[in-house]
């Protein structure tokens, strides 16, 4: 489910760096060459600079540290876990009832106007990974249902 995203996921810095990672891997190394034809001789330098500098400059502008552990809201493993495993049982249950549409009853949070952290699409973009990857058995069309209830059940309070 951390594989669903948004449109503004692709303006982050740390996605968009993917988008330039060639290019910019083109210019290094054309960079290290140049170094290396500058003292005429075999180098160390032509490799280690450019790799230290694509490394600087990507922690650099990685502001939001992308890669490690993330909990916007302070939950803990187990209420992550358990959250995200009762979205999963709704798809569970819905295929195995055969249904073809279904409401998932998600956390509401009426101070992001219930945005954050499932939109209103990400009930198809839930449905189209798991049935793509074979773990229901196809597409169910989702209408998101912001559930004060949920917050109780697994005591969220945003």
């Amino acid at each position: 489910m951390s594989g669903v995203s948004g449109i503004n996921y692709a303006q982050r810095s740390d996605v968009s760096l993917g988008y330039y990672f060639y290019m910019f891997l083109f210019f290094m190394i054309v960079f290290g060459m140049a170094l290396k034809n500058a003292d005429g001789k075999e180098s160390g330098l032509g490799v280690v600079l450019p790799l230290l500098t694509f490394i600087t400059v990507a922690q650099t502008i990685n502001s939001c540290k992308s890669y490690r552990d993330y909990n916007d809201f302070a939950l803990s493993k187990e209420q992550v876990y358990s959250i995200g495993q009762d979205i999963l049982d709704q798809y569970f249950a819905a295929d195995k009832s055969g249904t073809e549409t279904m409401e998932l009853h998600v956390l509401a949070n009426e101070e992001r106007d219930n945005t954050w952290p499932y939109t209103f699409y990400v009930g198809d973009a839930i449905s189209d990974s798991l049935s793509r990857h074979g773990v229901i058995s196809k597409f169910i069309k989702c209408t998101v249902i912001y559930d004060r209830q949920k917050d109780e059940e697994f005591k969220v309070g945003f």
